[in-house]
């Protein structure tokens, strides 16, 4: 009874429908192997290995008209095709070699696809990756006849009497691929030079300094119009690539559906969340996602990116340089919002602002925009620059040169450049690790003084952290003291002048007690040539040497004392001066500072200077335009006094500090401060505000002329 009873309508009516086929026998199996030639490699794979089997049919007809053309008729045999023994000897053309690549592989079909190799690398010298193409072609084309039949090592099936196996897999393919690897020896590496981060800051910087500014008042002409939606386009493209990784076929494909945005572009997050601006970018058509799916890698965000600012970083910061990029291509080019099917980087006609927004930048006119743009900011090998240069800079960076602190792990690595678990270790090598063995086991710099020893850990990061060592703390401060030696010359230079005029103070008191050893202190004389002592020259209980000076430990000079306030030493060390005391810091002499012929047309403005600032290097500790009236005239510098108040006062006062018009009417400063002097004295007097100083034969002559009148009368 239970097993006539009736299933219910519900489950009738889905057991029905799902056994209804739609599809016969030969349709569905069709479908599978419709479905496995389309989606089983990429549209562009499929392309390029139908064009090589395309090409080698191509050749095989060509070869073969011209060897019958050349041997005459040739016997077609029994009409057993391709059915003959390894073994057989065959000095002729096969007579099936014609259609050698029309349906399953036969005898010939190995020597015919070695020839088609060596015809397009020997006789055209086309380079290895074309050998690469045509066995990964073939082996392809194969693999997908009859099943798994054409699978695996080639070779002759006795029982069967039939060949069996990829023709790929022969020997004859196999050595010619090897012998065109090897034609053109090593070679050099060919891959793209990496963008590196200095590479940016120097793009960046270029188009920052250039490109014309959009002040929004009275708008931009076309040709500013093209020449700024240019830079704001390559800086977009050149971040996003370098951001994203993304090889610049990706970059140009990258459609505005691709991107979730906050209501408004450039405030919040498209899930309004109340952390930092930021945007989604979804990565549909990068590379490797058909391997990650392959590999069972379906996460929902295994593809999609978060972008945030990164204002320490302008020259990469995607954020900023996508959002002004939109926003001009929007205002200046489109005219309108952007659709989701638009491009982001579109193609943009000759004249920079005719837009096609539905289709996308060509690879060769994206690859001619980054070498024009790295040409023009003289970046080094900027022909070098081709499709992956933005991946591989942008991934070495994060692993290897970003700051410390910031550098990422490879697994992180791995996940945001859409590498797959089960990629190929030599993918991941070319793009970081060949880079980081080359940089830890290079030895060029093994004639540097010190030894950086990058290959103790991960792109020599310890260097950066590791403490001073005694070696490196010597070698430090030896270069300290030639720095401080070379300034202690200079300064010893400015002040003998000086000091030998005045003749106040020598050498070994302005020094300081102490400096010297005391044999030493007593050859110094306003002579002095500034030599520092030597160790050798030091006895050891004198004092001690830092950094090449000679620091007595009993007396040396105190930041603060007065040169006047060392021991007797000092004084006993120093030569003997029938001058006056020397002045102490505390009260010091005051002298007009002389003013030096180099300065030439900027003389004047010294001159100004000195009456309005101090200048204790050259001895003025005191402004001019402070200084009590005794002291020019305890100096007797009374009068050189006068004649930088005039010109001070003349340029402060009259003029109002205009510095242009003051020139414009004393051009005598181009000839230094004396002859402006007298054009300032010769202007003041026909103004009547300065009285004409007569000369001595003048005041003698009027004098005399006084006399004889008195002694007439």
């Amino acid at each position: 009874m239970g097993c006539n009873r009736k299933p219910n309508k519900k489950s009738k009516s889905k057991s029905s429908t799902a056994c209804q086929p739609s599809k016969s026998y030969a349709e569905a199996r069709k479908g599978v192997s419709e479905t496995i030639r389309q989606h089983g490699k990429s549209q562009n794979t499929t392309g390029n290995y139908e064009g090589y089997v395309r090409r080698g049919k191509e050749f095989l007809a060509m070869f073969a008209n011209e060897g019958e053309a050349a041997n005459g008729d040739i016997d077609d045999g029994d009409g057993d095709r391709g059915a003959e023994s390894p073994d057989d000897a065959d000095n002729g053309m096969d007579p099936c070699f014609r259609e050698a690549f029309d349906g399953p592989p036969i005898k010939c079909t190995p020597i015919a696809i070695a020839m088609f190799m060596g015809y397009k690398c020997i006789d055209e010298n086309l380079g290895k990756s074309t050998a690469s193409g045509i066995q990964a072609a073939f082996l392809e084309y194969y693999s997908k006849l009859a099943g798994d039949k054409y699978r695996g090592l080639w070779r002759y099936d006795e029982i069967r009497q039939e060949w069996l196996g990829n023709p790929v897999r022969s020997a004859e393919v196999e050595d010619m691929l090897e012998a065109c690897k090897n034609k053109d020896g090593e070679g050099e590496r060919t891959h793209s030079r990496a963008m590196t981060i200095q590479d940016m800051k120097r793009l960046y910087e270029y188009i920052r300094d250039n490109c014309p500014d959009d002040n929004g008042k009275d708008g931009l002409t076309v040709e500013q119009i093209a020449e700024r939606g240019q830079s704001l386009l390559f800086n977009a493209f050149a971040s996003t690539g370098f951001t994203l990784w993304t090889r610049n076929c990706e970059t140009t494909v990258l459609r505005y559906k691709d991107f979730e945005f906050a209501p408004n572009r450039r405030e919040g997050s498209p899930e309004n969340d109340h952390g930092p601006c930021w945007f989604r970018v979804n990565l549909r058509n990068r590379k490797n996602w058909q391997k990650r799916m392959k590999n069972g890698e379906t996460q929902l965000s295994g593809h999609c990116y978060k972008i945030y600012q990164q204002p320490k970083n302008p020259e990469v910061d995607m954020y900023a340089r996508l959002l002004d990029w939109l926003e001009f291509y929007e205002k200046y080019l489109l005219g309108r919002p952007l659709e989701p099917t638009d491009f982001i980087f579109p193609n943009i006609g000759a004249t920079g602002v005719s837009v096609h927004a539905k289709k996308e930048m060509s690879a060769n006119k994206a690859q001619k925009m980054i070498s024009e743009m790295a040409n023009r900011a003289n970046v080094r090998g900027a022909m070098h620059f081709t499709t992956h240069c933005f991946r591989r800079g942008g991934a070495q960076y994060r692993f290897m040169f970003a700051p410390i602190g910031q550098r990422w792990t490879l697994a992180r690595i791995r996940w945001w450049g859409g590498w797959a678990k089960g990629e190929h270790r030599d993918t991941l090598i070319r793009y970081l690790l060949d880079e980081l063995y080359t940089y830890e086991e290079d030895h060029s710099d093994a004639l540097c003084p010190f030894d950086h020893q990058v290959s103790l850990s991960h792109a020599g990061e310890h260097a950066e952290i590791k403490p001073l060592t005694a070696a490196e703390s010597r070698a430090l401060f030896t270069e300290q003291s030639l720095v401080l030696e070379q300034r202690f010359r200079q300064l010893t230079s400015l002040l003998e002048p000086l000091y030998a005029r005045q003749g106040m103070l020598n050498h070994a008191s302005l020094i300081g007690p102490g400096i010297y050893p005391p044999a030493q202190a007593q050859q110094i004389g306003s002579t002095f040539t500034g030599a520092i002592p030597q160790p050798s020259n030091i006895h050891p209980s004198s004092g001690v040497l830092v950094n090449n000076t000679y620091l007595n430990s009993s007396n040396i000079l105190m930041a603060g004392d007065g040169i006047d306030k060392g021991s007797d030493t000092c004084r006993k060390n120093s030569r003997p001066n029938t001058s006056k005391r020397a002045p102490s810091l505390q009260n010091p002499t005051h002298i007009v500072p002389e003013i030096s012929r180099a300065l030439g047309a900027e003389a004047w403005e010294q001159v100004i200077k000195d009456w309005e600032e101090a200048d204790p290097l050259r001895s003025l500790h005191v402004a001019l335009k402070d200084w009590h009236p005794d002291w020019h005239k305890q100096n007797k510098e009374s009068a050189k006094y006068g004649q930088r108040r005039l010109i001070a006062t003349e340029f402060i006062i009259q003029y109002s500090r205009d510095k242009d018009r003051f020139q414009a009417d004393y051009p005598e400063h181009k000839f230094g401060i004396t002859r402006m002097l007298r054009a300032i004295r010769s202007r003041r007097q026909a103004q009547g505000t300065c009285l004409r100083r007569e000369s001595r034969r003048t005041r003698d002559q009027n004098d005399s002329n006084r006399n004889s009148g008195d002694n007439h009368e």
